[in-house]
């Protein structure tokens, strides 16, 4: 047809850090080095939900709408002790839920 069209495109960049495991331990002793569980590209996948429980299972750090900062402290502000921690990371908008443990040390 003569004239002019409007063409709409949509473009989708998939989020890599959906595909990243989760760290494996982190030290949040303020030495700049490993502070906190962070996500590389995280910012960018939209809403996720972070969930962690301690030894013997109890909610020490429900998240919603994570900052991609967790610094090992507990959904209070309290600093957890040093040890290994449950950590469940749901990325609603895919559907993808990511688990595993994590070791927080302190020292």
């Amino acid at each position: 047809m003569p004239g002019y069209h409007t063409l709409q495109l949509e473009v989708i960049i998939p989020c890599e850090a959906i595909n990243a495991d989760l760290h494996n331990a982190f030290t949040p002793n303020n030495d700049g080095i490993n502070d906190s569980e962070h996500k590389q590209g995280l910012e960018y996948c939209g809403p996720a939900e972070l969930i962690v429980f301690n030894r013997l299972g109890n909610k020490v750090y429900p998240q919603r709408d994570i900052e991609n900062n967790w610094r090992g402290q507990s959904s209070n502000g309290e600093g957890l002790p040093q040890g290994t921690y449950f950590v469940v990371l749901e990325y609603r908008q895919y559907g993808i839920i990511k688990q595993g443990t994590i070791d927080l040390r302190r020292g």
